[in-house]
């Protein structure tokens, strides 16, 4: 079974997926160099070659990779950082880092059940806001497979950082009661994530 950024297992499969736009759309970039991935330790553990990197068929400026996360390492808030990204042919080279989450067996986490939910973070005069921390908090959370909860990966909940456009995404159990948080543009609301959604599904915060 595959994971996802909502928690992964150590010596399995994690499916990392980033969401590039343009103009306030999905938009497929010019080229990405590579992808690291880094440990909560801040060690760097592996290097993604851009042949690896899949453009997600049907849906513009998703891309994801397929990363095996290493036995023995530290769990908790792991860390991509998709390299040398070219949005068009004569732009500048960005990078963009994105975060997941390690979890130990004994926790449930959302598995295929989820959907990504995305927002941007910008100022007074729409500039997009890089950097910005926010975070889903899991406050009502449907029932595992077996029984158990789905828990919140970190105190405040499941953490996404802004990139170069201002977006921010999370991938958050499908009918769970979310509390989302961006404190530097001062947004707290509460939404339930829809249901019945496909893996490549996106859903604007302020839409559902």
């Amino acid at each position: 079974m595959s994971y996802d950024r909502s928690g992964a297992r150590a010596g399995q499969d994690v499916i990392l997926s980033t969401y590039f736009t343009q103009n306030g759309e999905g938009a497929d970039v010019y080229s990405i160099g590579s992808v690291e991935i880094y440990d909560p330790l801040d060690s760097l553990i592996a290097t993604i070659s851009s042949e690896d990197i899949e453009n997600v068929t049907g849906v513009n400026g998703l891309y994801k990779i397929t990363y095996s996360v290493p036995t023995g390492l530290e769990e908790g808030t792991w860390r991509d950082v998709w390299k040398d990204i070219k949005v068009t042919p004569i732009a500048e080279y960005i990078d963009s880092t994105q975060y997941f989450f390690v979890v130990p067996e004994t926790q449930a986490i959302p598995g295929s059940n989820t959907v990504v939910v995305y927002t941007y973070a910008k100022d007074a005069n729409g500039n997009a806001k890089e950097g910005i921390y926010g975070y889903a908090e899991i406050v009502d959370p449907p029932f595992h497979n077996d029984g158990a909860y789905f828990a919140n990966p970190t105190d405040r909940g499941i953490r996404a950082t802004s990139d170069a456009n201002g977006l921010l995404e999370w991938t958050i159990p499908q009918t769970a009661r979310m509390r989302f948080w961006i404190d530097d543009i001062d947004l707290k609301i509460e939404k339930t994530a829809p249901s019945g959604a496909t893996t490549t599904a996106l859903y604007d915060l302020e839409d559902f």
